[in-house]
């Protein structure tokens, strides 16, 4: 199968999200797919929603020769009414990956209901989801509805290899010293 994946930037960028899509490639590869990385430039919002205009970006977007494109949700400014102009018999699925969505932020409702227009108008754009978590699915759910077929793919876990098991966990944390944890995560 061939893949298209769009994003922001490019797959090296370090965020849980990017890592996430990483391993999304890492995995289709290894299955014997095709991935094309479709990297865009990485505006400020504003410029991102001008992309939609853009001649240039609609041409390279119209060129991707796949049978399905993924999109990182987080490139939902370029892609809202982009999307939308590409649409075409015979064009592949497209396939949003939702991390998480910005107007579920914590910001003034002005602004988040102005997110909340423009990730609509996005999530309404896509054939399809995968979802991170039940929460990111709920959200999406709750602004679009339950209208189009998604899959809930929860990031790996334990992919680096530790082996603790209960003793060796007891046994740190009576080490003298202040106890440390580490977490890692988004907290908003």
């Amino acid at each position: 199968m061939r893949v298209a994946l769009v994003l922001y930037g490019d797959l090296d960028f370090i965020s849980g999200g990017f890592l996430y899509d990483r391993l999304l490639v890492d995995y289709l590869r290894h299955q014997g797919d095709e991935v094309e990385i479709v990297s865009l430039p990485w505006p400020s919002y504003t410029r991102g929603l001008l992309d939609n205009f853009s001649s240039t970006l609609k041409r390279r977007l119209g060129s991707i020769r796949a049978d399905v494109i993924l999109q990182d949700e987080l490139a939902h400014p370029s892609l809202c009414w982009l999307n939308r102009r590409l649409h075409a018999p015979g064009r592949p699925p497209v396939v949003a990956i939702v991390h998480h969505l910005r107007c579920s932020e914590a910001r003034p409702p002005w602004q988040n209901s102005f997110y909340r227009l423009v990730e609509r108008v996005y999530l309404a754009s896509v054939n399809a989801f995968i979802f991170n978590s039940r929460t990111t699915k709920e959200t999406v759910e709750k602004l679009v509805g339950h209208t189009k077929p998604s899959v809930l793919a929860y990031p790996g876990a334990n992919r680096f290899d530790v082996r603790l098991n209960r003793e060796d966990l007891a046994a740190r944390a009576h080490e003298p010293g202040p106890l440390r944890v580490l977490f890692l995560g988004n907290v908003i």
